[in-house]
């Protein structure tokens, strides 16, 4: 294929990623708007914070916050708007960079267009797009680092892994990775230009960091390890459901996966990560300077089972680039073996027609292995909306947003400036609440640390967290705001609580399966004010209601 074809065709594919990631409109989840506010503090002079005066460094990704704001600045146009347009572009940018660094990997214009357009028709790649979550940024900045370091332009490396790092900090693993693949091969020069590019991108804010936080590491990291209960196999069984989702898509729950049809399940787990291992290994082979883009993927997922964080849709997707370009490659080296000892033992076959057999025998094996990925992801995108097809990728349910938001429009009639709002999570209510937030599991709070890790007996047995009682009777918010699951076993059994907050508030159904989510304000303070407690509803109890 002519340099040409093969950069018409990634053309197509990247305005066809863009399309498909603005065609289901903006589904930004709770978790985004955190972001938001404070990429809107800062847009307004009010610096880099989420609470105004508050410097706390509780945002995972400090370069899509600054990005945002500069953009409405420029532009005038909302965050919500803004992120989702810009996640498009992004998402656009990183199937033409990993088309140009699969065809360098591989050695295969075919593999590298397949590699792209699996990429622009990911499911996650799409959910991650629309959500409003700084990912897209983030898979560019690899995948731009992964195509520089294979493009012998270290520079440009060292500039990609810095942004990389800039938009979330566990992009550091693969600037280490890149310098370690320029030391194996003693490319000092290279090595000098990586280094300092790297470290004049991210040294401003790793300076300004340090003299305004007080740290470089972000709150968010420190507050997840104390807050949360999770089995120890819980990542192990995350990723795993993951990686046999590029098979099978069906896998609906983990009881699913490894109890109701453990065999099939398992076979085709070791399958894929035989495919992996069979073109990693022809990959490096074919050029030992490869070695750290092949490790990248897995060295993540090894990170994410070791450390076992709350995991995330966003953690995952900078695992699936290479490890499908590695997959095509895998199948394809597996089905020429087969082919060529097929060919051996067919001495009769005339010898103009042995190399094309093998040939094509891996282009069918990698097309059957492309379609399979292809119907993950047409089984998961296009599925009916409103009666009609369109896309909609699985995931997103928004009537928790839906639920922040109207809690919202509901508390901005009765706070006064120096309320403060705390609650379990703080990303619709902290972007649409003008007033202090106090997050209560420390996201961006960290005078909520001191009370974690809470006891177990606070626990349901359908979360892995739950609010100390000892938390909301210290800081003594004005309003305090959760879903009935978190605080059933602890706050809501507080003799103290329940003579010195009201619920004023109910809204029914919601996710952790829990029955409400509800609205509390505290007695003197509603007494002073003379306001009366908001009708009790117990509506929407079907919590699963699809955009």
């Amino acid at each position: 294929m002519s340099r040409l074809q093969f950069s018409t065709w990634l053309g197509l594919i990247a305005l066809a990623a863009i399309i498909f990631r603005l065609a289901p409109g903006p589904k930004i989840i709770d978790d985004a708007y955190i972001t938001f506010r404070y990429a809107r503090n800062l847009a307004d002079g009010y610096g880099l914070v989420y609470n105004r005066g508050e410097a706390v460094y509780g945002t995972t990704s400090p370069l899509w916050a600054i990005t945002l704001a500069l953009a409405h600045k420029v532009t005038g146009v909302g965050y919500i708007r803004l992120a989702w347009f810009l996640n498009a572009l992004l998402g656009g940018i990183s199937c033409v960079f990993l088309g140009l660094a699969a065809r360098r990997l591989a050695d295969s214009s075919i593999i590298a267009l397949a590699s792209a357009s699996l990429l622009a028709f990911s499911s996650i790649g799409v959910l991650a797009s629309i959500s409003g979550m700084e990912t897209p940024l983030y898979l560019s900045a690899l995948i731009a680092a992964y195509w520089c370091y294979l493009a012998d332009r270290p520079a440009l490396a060292g500039l990609a892994g810095g942004i990389a790092v800039l938009t979330r900090i566990d992009g550091a693993l693969l600037p280490c990775l890149l310098l370690a693949g320029l030391l194996f091969q003693r490319s000092w020069r290279g090595l000098l230009g990586f280094a300092i590019v790297f470290l004049v991108t991210v040294s401003p804010w790793v300076i300004y960091a340090q003299r305004f936080y007080g740290t470089i590491i972000p709150h968010t990291a420190i507050a997840k390890w104390h807050a949360y209960f999770l089995p120890p196999d819980q990542a192990f069984l995350v990723i795993s459901r993951y990686l046999l989702g590029l098979i099978n898509p069906d896998t609906n729950s983990l009881a699913h996966l490894f109890a109701v049809a453990p065999i099939s399940s398992l076979a085709g787990l070791f399958a894929l990560m035989g495919l992996w291992l069979i073109g990693a290994a022809q990959l490096v082979r074919k050029n030992p300077r490869f070695w750290p883009i092949i490790l990248h993927p897995f060295l993540v997922a090894g990170g994410l089972i070791i450390a076992n964080p709350p995991i995330f849709f966003w953690y995952l997707a900078p695992i699936e680039p290479i490890f499908t370009v590695c997959a095509l490659t895998g199948v394809t080296r597996l089905t020429q073996a087969a082919a060529f000892l097929l060919v051996r033992m067919r001495g009769d076959l005339p010898q103009s027609w042995q190399e094309p057999a093998v040939r094509v025998g891996g282009a069918i094996a990698a097309a059957i292995l492309f379609s399979i990925f292809a119907v993950r992801d047409a089984n998961s995108l296009i599925r009916p909306v409103n009666g009609h097809i369109g896309v909609a990728p699985p995931g997103i349910w928004l009537s928790r947003e839906q639920k922040y938001r109207q809690i919202a429009k509901v508390l901005d009639a009765r706070m006064h400036p120096n309320d403060i709002l705390c609650a379990t999570e703080i990303g619709v209510l902290g972007y649409y609440c003008p007033v202090r937030i106090l997050d209560a599991v420390g996201l961006v709070s960290p005078q909520c640390d001191r009370f974690y890790p809470t006891s177990r007996q606070y626990l349901d047995h359908n979360v892995n967290y739950a609010v100390p009682p000892k938390l909301i009777r210290t800081l003594r918010p004005t309003f305090f705001v959760s879903f009935d699951t978190f605080i059933k076993n602890g706050v809501l059994r507080s003799r103290w609580f329940l003579s010195h907050y009201r619920l004023i508030g109910r809204i029914g159904g919601g996710p952790f399966e829990s029955r409400y989510l509800d609205i509390f304000e505290r007695a003197d303070v509603m007494a002073r004010r003379r306001d009366r407690p908001l009708p009790v509803t117990s509506h929407e109890e079907n919590t699963l209601t699809p955009f």
